[in-house]
Formats: C-alpha cells, structure tokens, sequence
C-alpha cells in the first residue's frame, strides 16, 4: 500500500447496493481507514461488507438519511487530511488516486478534486462544469489538463478535510441530488478551489444503490425537483424558486395527461415525481 494512502480516509453510503460488495471490497481492502454508512438498506450489504472488511468502521443507519447527511456521519469521524469520498458503483484505481493525491499536494488551495468518471459503455461522465445557473454548454468538452470548475460530480470526490469546518461538508437539507453542486458553490465561496484532474479517471456503472423499480424512480423524480427548487432558492433568490415551482405545475397540467395517454411510462413517472415535488414544502423555509 501507498504510504500516502494512511493519510486518506475511503468514505463510500451504501443503499441496497449489495450486488456493488465484490467491487467495494476489492478496492477497499488495501485501505487502513475505511468508513461504511449504509442508509438502512434492506438487502444483505452491510452483513456481506462486515465479513469481507471486517477493518472497515460501519455506520448502520435505522432510516434513509440521504447521500448528504449519511456522509457527513462518516466525515465527523475522519482524523486524516484527506477524504475520498466515492459511490459504491465506482472503481478506482491506484494510479487514479495517486494523481489525485498528487494534485492535492500541487494546488494547497483546493478543498474539492474530482476524477474523470467513465460508464460501463466506455463514455464520458459528465464530471464538471458551469454552476447549474450558468448557461450550460452543448455536449461534454473533456478537459485535458486539471481545471477548476464550479460543479464536480460527486460519484468520487477527494477533499482536504481542514477546509471543512467541524468535519462537516454537506447541506442537509438535500436529500437526494444537487448535493454536489451545493458542495462546490460553498467551497468556491469560502475562497477555496475545485478541481477535476483528468488523468486521473474511475469506473462509474451507475444506480448501485437503488433497485429498478418504479417507485424507486418516482421517488428519485419527486426529490431531484425538490432539491432544484432548494439550490435555486439558496444560490439565486427565493423568488426564482417560487417561479421554477409554478413552471412546474403549469407544465405537468400538460405533461402528464399527455404520457398517459400515450402509454409513455418513463416520462409519465418523471412527471408525476416533478408535479408533486411541485406542492410539497422544503425541510427548511418553502421555497
């Protein structure tokens, strides 16, 4: 093992993510500090991981926390200067973690440095970019040297754990995505930079922790809408939130007799999970 790998602390939230075990453990057990919260999965993951990494420290959670919240548990115990924060899905290796590693040491000033994440299909993730109230571009230009950037993606994500006060790095509030986006925004607000470091890439399969059903994918719809009116509200104005609400709502009148009638089910599901999120209230003041 890297001696510079007892530095770093492997932080990775599990939920039903136990067809990921052999993947986690393969990648894991050369690790000294090993963090596993697992977001009250009902499959047999947390069983499958404390017999295969039994070095590993477990976080069992009674109830679904969030990809926010289940990781900032695991942050408040890391006593290295570094976290590698990464989903179950994603493999890294060596020599991807070494450029991250070396590229922490080259920019002192970056809390956040993110890989190059690349799907089963052999494509390129979508790893960094604009803040989400910029205008975006078309198609994913991959970098050719280390950037800075206002959004990472957060399926793997190494941080510098003194640019985060009380060990604490994410918004609670976000449940389920734009976590990463908020994450950012409030690093490159405090004065600190973010990073993606394209030589260094990961293996990202994607949904290793949710099941393929569709209650699973209403329930993503229902909170990806949810938390798009809370990161408006925070990083724009509460009155952009109240107008993306009502856009919304107007549009789903439309929207979703339409796909029923058309018998289109993955686009009637969106719908239905974006109109409701339409009417319900954010965890903190509604936006």
């Amino acid at each position: 093992m890297n001696a510079a790998y007892s530095e770093l602390t492997v932080v990775c939230v599990t939920f039903n993510s136990e067809r990921c075990v052999p993947t986690i453990v393969r990648d894991f057990a050369g690790f000294v500090n090993v963090i596993v919260v697992d977001n009250a999965s009902r499959d047999a993951t947390v069983a499958h991981l404390r017999e295969r990494l039994p070095h590993a420290r477990f976080i069992a959670n009674s109830r679904n926390l969030g990809f926010g919240a289940a990781n900032n548990l695991a942050l408040a115990q890391v006593q290295t200067p570094w976290a590698l924060l990464i989903n179950p899905d994603c493999e890294i290796e060596a020599t991807a973690l070494n450029q991250l590693l070396a590229a922490s040491n080259e920019y002192p000033n970056a809390a956040l440095l993110a890989p190059q994440a690349i799907h089963a299909d052999g494509k390129l993730q979508e790893c960094y970019g604009p803040a989400f109230y910029n205008p975006q571009p078309r198609g994913y230009t991959p970098a050719d040297a280390i950037v800075g950037a206002q959004w990472l993606s957060g399926c793997c994500l190494l941080l510098r754990m003194s640019c985060f006060e009380n060990r604490r790095a994410f918004d609670e509030q976000f449940f389920l995505y734009y976590e990463d986006d908020d994450l950012a925004l409030d690093a490159q607000r405090r004065g600190f930079e973010c990073l993606l470091v394209p030589g260094a890439t990961v293996k990202h399969f994607g949904n290793g922790s949710s099941e393929a059903k569709w209650q699973t994918q209403l329930f993503k719809d229902f909170h990806y809408q949810l938390s798009k009116r809370l990161i408006i509200r925070k990083h724009q104005s509460a009155l952009a939130s109240w107008r993306h609400r009502l856009k919304m709502i107007a549009a789903g009148v439309v929207a979703i007799p339409l796909y029923a009638l058309i018998f289109k089910k993955k686009y009637l599901i969106r719908w239905l999970g974006w109109f409701g999120s339409a009417f319900s209230g954010l965890r903190s003041r509604d936006g």
